[in-house]
């Protein structure tokens, strides 16, 4: 599930009302048929989880791109306890003879749980069709998805929203005059390191720095890491030894790690090896910090705010508790899963929403969604049956239930954000 904890996603006052929308529509025996539920982008495995934990017999698999090895349900786990104990107490203290004052407490290592398996691929028609017929305009537009999945969770580990954009327009004007055509300002691509931005216009990177409630340019560099070091050498000049949000911590810009900081503890030569950009190369409490092996490195390429959130941080608090990874589904197990599923789901599945849909009506099987992002950049062949392109949130869940006219129902959930559920209950 993608951007969860967002106003527009709803966090897991969505998820819990999500699974609850589920159990009332299909039924607890329905969703437990067969391979159990597939939940599709589902992200962390929130969803899954909870469908697992909470519902008697129910069976849940997350698909989704992201390796397992970056995911840690330790949160949810700890998440589930707390509140199974409070559950329990609140039960046990409602019977006759409870005693309070010789009631054992409830101990949070009690409390069973168990985690979703996860079938790590992109979920589209080469995934559920295998050696089946192929359909070439088809894999395009799955192509043009992945890559756009990749530049948001893949490329940098963090999700980078799709720019809402929107076609030219030209303006009305009196007879005789030309028309103005507006155009809306390209968005320049972001940075994994704060103050610099990339002009895709010269390929050069340009380091800012906001001073005063003013923002000036500090030039353009041929690399990021250059025009991230101009930022930190800027920062500290204009705010000193206390400057904040540095794209590498040390003493000495541009000269290698501190003495303090010991031979491997980061500094400007070292950062990429070290993690991560959040904490430094030095500690908070000004101890070095452990340098992260070049085989840890994320796919980014650097360490950045990925291994922070990957847990790859020796300085990241959740490092130091349990990890809880998942089990990673082989191929042949993964496809048998994906053919005996009960229902198909999605919770804000962003690019995979289309496929959920098409898989559902092409199996013969019933689903439930909760549509996100648009993403009218990337799919710019999603027309709707008047001919009008697909550019607006109304306009994707019109082009959804266009799908199959008359069989896919709409309702809302109780959540705030995104709440809309498209869903079919026959299969």
């Amino acid at each position: 599930m993608a951007g969860a904890g967002t106003p527009a996603h709803g966090g897991t006052a969505m998820t819990t009302c999500f699974r609850k929308f589920l159990v009332e529509t299909f039924g607890l025996e329905r969703l437990g048929e067969g391979e159990g539920v597939l939940d599709v982008a589902g992200g962390k495995g929130q969803l899954s989880f909870e469908l697992v934990n909470l519902c008697r017999g129910v069976r849940s698999t997350v698909v989704d791109a992201r390796n397992t090895d970056t995911i840690n349900y330790r949160k949810i786990v700890d998440r589930h306890k707390r509140l199974a104990v409070k559950r329990r107490a609140h039960l046990r203290r409602k019977q006759p003879d409870f005693d309070e004052q010789n009631a054992v407490p409830i101990s949070v290592d009690s409390i069973p749980y168990e985690v979703p398996g996860h079938v790590v691929a992109y979920f589209g028609p080469d995934l559920w069709r295998r050696d089946r017929d192929r359909d070439p305009d088809r894999e395009k537009a799955q192509e043009r998805a992945r890559e756009s999945w990749e530049r948001g969770y893949g490329g940098k580990g963090r999700r980078e929203r799709e720019a809402t954009t929107s076609t030219t327009t030209t303006t009305t004007t009196t007879e005789g005059e030309k028309p103005k055509e507006k155009k809306k300002k390209k968005v320049k691509p972001g940075s994994r390191y704060r103050g610099v931005a990339h002009d895709i216009v010269s390929g050069t990177w340009a380091a800012y720095i906001r001073q005063q409630g003013e923002t000036r340019c500090l030039g353009r560099f041929g690399s990021e890491v250059e025009a991230a070091k101009a930022f930190d050498a800027a920062s500290l000049e204009a705010f000193g030894p206390e400057a904040k949000g540095l794209n590498f911590r040390d003493e000495g810009v541009g000269e290698g790690p501190s003495p303090a900081a010991g031979e491997h503890a980061g500094g400007r030569h070292h950062a990429v090896v070290m993690g991560c950009w959040v904490c430094g190369p030095v500690g908070r409490g000004g101890e070095p910090q452990r340098a992260i092996q070049p085989a840890a490195k994320c796919d980014d390429g650097v360490s950045g705010y990925s291994q922070h959130k990957s847990f790859r941080c020796p300085h990241n608090a959740a490092r130091s508790g349990e990890q809880i990874r998942p089990r990673r589904l082989d191929p042949e197990e993964a496809a048998r899963v994906i053919a005996g599923c009960s229902v198909v789901v999605g919770l804000h599945p962003d690019q995979a929403t289309g496929d959920i849909v098409d898989f559902a009506l092409e199996t013969n099987k019933p689903f439930a969604l909760v549509p996100c992002c648009t993403f009218s950049q990337t799919f710019q062949d999603r027309v709707l049956a008047d001919g009008k392109r697909v550019s607006t949130y109304e306009d994707l869940l019109t082009w959804l239930r266009q799908k199959d006219d008359g069989r896919i129902k709409q309702t809302t959930l109780g959540a705030p954000g995104r709440n809309v559920v498209l869903y079919r209950t026959e299969g």
